[in-house]
């Protein structure tokens, strides 16, 4: 009786992960991957609904501050969504976490956390076969992956950076090893996809990290000298897709020197342009679809380029998120940026570092795409939120 009983209690652990296991792995598999994760995670609200009963949810909800943030977000996503024309797959994976964080057992979160190394193996294994295949074996032009080329590897970005903390503060040999291969795996990945704003974003972390280790955490140099050199081989072993980028920059920016905005980052300047002239201003909660509209009278007026109009968004986060949200949508955004700086300082725990790295690629990652309103993206980093930003007071219900 007790070996069943061990047997169903660990069954009910894994349907209580499986959407944080769905975000390491299969949401990153194929396009709709993201509406599969709000049905797991439905399954699983009802399924904590029935084990941990009506009043644990309700302390959740209380403890949670995250929870708080997703709820408000929801019901200004919806708003949004019905008065200007928000984004439905936005408002569906809000939902879907903040019902998961409602039920999501701090005894689960703790098994998952420790089986992280595992999880971030899987999604660097997951995101250098996913971009291989589109462009080794398919050899599709990236703008056409069934998943968006950028937010994928802000995905590979935000991995790979977690890898290279593992790889830092792990004590044993094979942990160290598995790491670093996951961070290598992670780095190729973008490297082969040839995305610029999300290569500079790992850097950025990476750095940081670095700085942290030996500064706050006195770690030793040796090893940040061998996770360079193991990065640093990565990189030669990717020499010819670095060199092809490297020449692609340089003609486009003598071509936007000459005057010649027609280029991949020419266009980003037009949008950012067009962005900022309607960001003069702000409203609380933004134009919506209207801002399309917007854009139209501005070019009309001279003040905007013709080809900026037709973009659905700035390829800035903070741009689109004042522009189409308002300064609601602003300080959204801002909120879950910052939320894992606010838990650090307040309760100083080095594994929130995770969200930190996590947080500061989105950021760097922001100012050319728009992660966090893209589904795939923004599902992985509240997973990470939730995982690493939430109280560790013991549930008085057990699984």
């Amino acid at each position: 009786m007790n070996i069943n009983n061990h047997y169903k209690k660990n069954i009910i652990q894994f349907l209580f992960a499986l959407p944080t296991i769905w975000a390491f792995s299969g949401l990153f598999l194929y396009e709709n991957s993201d509406k599969h994760f709000f049905i797991l995670c439905i399954i699983v609200f009802f399924l904590g609904l029935f084990q941990l009963g009506f009043n644990a949810i309700v302390e959740h909800i209380k403890n949670r501050k995250l929870t708080w943030i997703l709820l408000i977000a929801v019901i200004f996503s919806a708003f949004t969504k019905l008065t200007m024309g928000g984004s439905s797959s936005e408002l569906r994976v809000l939902g879907a976490i903040a019902l998961y964080s409602m039920v999501l057992h701090n005894y689960v979160i703790e098994k998952i956390k420790s089986n992280l190394i595992w999880l971030i193996a899987l999604a660097s294994v997951i995101s250098v076969s996913y971009i291989s295949y589109q462009t080794f074996a398919l050899q599709i032009d990236r703008e056409y992956w069934s998943i968006n080329a950028i937010p994928y590897t802000t995905f590979s970005a935000a991995i790979t950076s977690i890898a290279i903390y593992l790889a830092f503060i792990s004590s044993e040999k094979k942990q160290r090893i598995i790491s670093l291969v996951s961070a290598c795996l992670g780095l190729s990945s973008i490297i082969i996809s040839q995305t610029r704003g999300t290569l500079l974003a790992v850097t950025i972390a990476a750095l940081l990290l670095a700085a942290l280790m030996i500064i706050k955490y006195k770690k030793n140099s040796i090893f940040i000298v061998a996770s360079i050199i193991a990065i640093s081989l990565v990189s030669f072993l990717n020499y010819e897709k670095i060199e092809q980028r490297i020449i692609q920059t340089k003609h486009e920016y003598h071509a936007i020197t000459s005057g010649n905005l027609n280029t991949s980052i020419g266009y980003r300047l037009q949008m950012w342009q067009a962005g900022w002239e309607l960001a003069k201003s702000p409203t609380i909660f933004g134009l919506g679809k209207n801002h399309v509209e917007a854009k139209q009278e501005l070019y009309e007026r001279g003040l905007i380029s013709k080809a900026s109009i037709g973009f659905k968004h700035y390829h800035n986060q903070y741009i689109s998120s004042l522009v189409m949200k308002g300064i609601a949508g602003l300080m959204m955004t801002l909120a879950f940026l910052l939320m894992p700086l606010f838990y650090y300082f307040r309760h100083n725990d080095k594994s929130i570092l995770i969200a930190i790295l996590c947080s500061t690629v989105y950021a760097v990652s922001g100012l050319t795409d728009i992660p966090l309103m893209q589904p795939h993206p923004l599902a992985f980093y509240l997973i990470i939120l939730l995982l690493f930003c939430t109280p560790k007071n013991h549930d008085s219900n057990t699984i």
